[in-house]
């Protein structure tokens, strides 16, 4: 069969044997990135985020991290109050007399309580506040307990006692001589305390009688009464320390006299 000329001619469009076929890009196919295109990319991001360590202080705009800020000052407190007064060792003032103990005091720098300024030579410290030895300011105002004997009773006739029977809180703190025969001195008072009929002058048996008149209820601390018993006739030497309420076994009450008892002594005995 012969060709045209034409025919003859065309050149020939049949891809060589072995090529691939080049296909349009699919609907749907992700495209490939090339290598610069990543390195751009980030960057770009890295930049954004230096940007962004910038405006909150991570970083300064050399990209170094700012020196941290010095931290704030501390100050040191000093309870100990002898850095800011005058301080002294408080001295050992148990068993002073008064007016040694005022002495003492002065000596070491210490103000005199007011109490122990107006004791005398008969009044000793049995207690003391703040301890011996104990370094505190000399501002310091100490608390003393002191020992004083009793001031010394004194005689009172059958109307001073009246007085005192009639209103004894009235007479609190009286030191006086007193006279009586023991009424009560059981279980019921105790070993410390009795009732007795009382006046301010002795009065005489008379047919193993006495006629003191006034219930008094008297009291002591020690040991006074250890010989004492019911029906004694006695002299003691007395504080008044005001009145004393007690119930009766009839079941009412009774308002007396109380007197502290410093002294005492057993006359003889009545019925």
């Amino acid at each position: 069969m012969s060709l045209s000329p034409s025919q003859d001619h065309q050149p020939d469009t049949t891809p060589p044997s072995g090529s691939p076929d080049v296909q349009a890009p699919q609907s749907g196919t992700r495209r490939r990135l090339s290598t610069p295109s990543i390195v751009y990319g980030g960057l770009g991001v890295l930049a954004v985020l230096i940007v962004v360590l910038v405006a909150v202080g991570v970083i300064d705009k050399e990209g170094r991290s700012p020196a941290a800020a010095p931290a704030a000052p501390t100050t040191t407190v000093n309870t100990d109050p002898c850095a800011r007064t005058a301080c002294g060792t408080v001295p050992n003032l148990v068993g002073l007399t008064a007016p040694r103990a005022r002495q003492v005091l002065t000596q070491a720098g210490f103000t005199v309580p007011s109490d122990l300024a107006r004791l005398g030579e008969e009044s000793t410290v049995t207690r003391q506040y703040p301890s011996a030895l104990l370094k505190v300011p000399t501002s310091t105002l100490l608390s003393l307990t002191y020992y004083a004997p009793p001031a010394p009773a004194r005689a009172i006739t059958a109307r001073d006692w009246a007085l005192i029977a009639k209103s004894p809180d009235a007479h609190v703190g009286e030191r006086i001589v007193a006279y009586g025969q023991v009424t009560q001195f059981d279980a019921a008072t105790g070993t410390s305390a009795f009732r007795a009929n009382v006046d301010g002058v002795v009065h005489k048996p008379s047919y193993g009688y006495v006629d003191y008149e006034t219930n008094t209820f008297l009291n002591e601390s020690g040991t006074l009464f250890a010989q004492l018993v019911k029906g004694d006739l006695f002299r003691a030497e007395v504080t008044v320390t005001g009145s004393y309420s007690y119930s009766t076994t009839m079941g009412g009450t009774m308002t007396v006299p109380q007197l502290q008892v410093t002294a005492i002594n057993v006359t003889g005995t009545a019925k």
